[in-house]
């Protein structure tokens, strides 16, 4: 029987590279692929060495167009090819890089499901960093499925959206361009939980509170990995340590991703492979005045998120929760476009005061 041949893995948050709030809203759904993945999926490609290689790009639902399927038992993993019949005994050795919302939940998940999984993240100490993101039914039903009990937890800092009017808008007329019913009716045909949003740090905390102690290590930024032989994986850390005999790496590094620096021959220096996008975003959050118009009709409490469309530009306005509004400015600028006295005059200036600025 030849020995089974494990992967390293990338998780690709789609849009990363383009718009980074359009990230977290697809991070849940990509990480719950990826548990799939390792736990009930087929996999994708060779490298040279025969070590098997995936990065996760979308999600199609063809299982068996490639011939590889994977299945559990609580005790074995098989994985069955067009000539090959090979198994392996659980727990397998996985590694995460990186502790982001992405990597702890995929650590969280792959735990519990049996894995034997540490998750390293190069940052000394955790901190509360970024704003609001949006998980949508699909997502939250993932982690319902996973556990009730880390569900419950994460509604309990959750702000519906998905139960009130969410669309595109004029922006100079303030007239509804399309009302996306379809947030509302498919979490009911279905059953499944309404999309809104939870503060990341709030979502993070949640996490690591629910992560095995030991778990997660901090200041530990990888180097580089190397695949061996026998299919295992070793790490080598900025640090100088090293940690080997992994079954599966997965990169869940962000952006300047090591690992995929790596699995792609891609230059480690910014920007990397990234390209401009042609829009520049600008994002804050408001507490706005009872007294303001923004309260009166497809308001505060009648709209979960609107998104106002105009010439070369587009502002999304969304509750988040507790009084806030959370707001993004999308322009049409050339790149490198970044220096200016104010922030908040200029963008004043792009849409002609009416701004959600005091």
């Amino acid at each position: 029987m030849s020995k089974m041949r494990m992967s390293v893995i990338y998780l690709n948050y789609l849009g990363m590279s383009v718009t980074r709030h359009k990230v977290y809203k697809m991070m849940l759904s990509l990480v719950s692929f990826a548990v799939s993945l390792l736990v009930s999926y087929r996999c994708y490609g060779f490298s040279n060495n025969g070590i098997r290689k995936l990065s996760i790009l979308s999600h199609n639902n063809n299982h068996h167009h490639h011939h590889h399927v994977i299945s559990t038992t609580t005790t074995t993993i098989r994985m069955q090819d067009d000539d090959t019949n090979t198994m392996a005994k659980l727990p397998l050795k996985i590694a995460v890089a990186g502790a982001g919302v992405g990597g702890v939940y995929l650590g969280y998940a792959l735990a519990q499901k049996g894995f034997d999984v540490t998750v390293y993240e190069k940052s000394a100490k955790f901190s509360r960093f970024g704003g609001p993101i949006q998980l949508a039914s699909n997502a939250l039903s993932c982690v319902n499925a996973l556990s009730p009990d880390l569900f419950a937890q994460i509604m309990a800092r959750f702000t519906f959206t998905g139960t009130r009017k969410c669309g595109i808008k004029d922006g100079m007329r303030n007239s509804w361009y399309s009302i996306f019913n379809a947030i509302k009716d498919l979490a009911e045909w279905n059953t499944l939980p309404y999309t809104g949003v939870i503060d990341r740090p709030d979502l993070q905390e949640i996490l690591l509170r629910n992560m095995k102690e030991g778990a997660v290590i901090n200041s530990m930024s990888i180097q580089k990995y190397t695949e061996r032989e026998d299919g295992k994986v070793d790490l080598l850390f900025e640090n100088g340590q090293e940690e080997k005999g992994f079954d599966v790496l997965v990169g869940a590094d962000g952006i300047w991703s090591t690992v995929r620096s790596q699995m792609w021959n891609e230059p480690k220096e910014k920007p990397g492979t990234c390209t401009y996008s042609g829009y520049t975003l600008f994002a804050a959050e408001t507490i706005m005045d009872p007294k303001s118009e923004f309260f009166k009709e497809d308001g505060y409490f009648d709209a979960g998120y609107k998104v106002y469309i105009g010439e070369g530009k587009y502002f999304v306005t969304s509750d988040v929760g507790s009084g806030r509004i959370q707001w993004y400015a999308f322009l049409a600028l050339p790149p490198g476009t970044k220096a200016r006295v104010s922030n908040v005059n200029f963008l004043k200036d792009q849409f002609d005061g009416n701004i959600l600025i005091e």
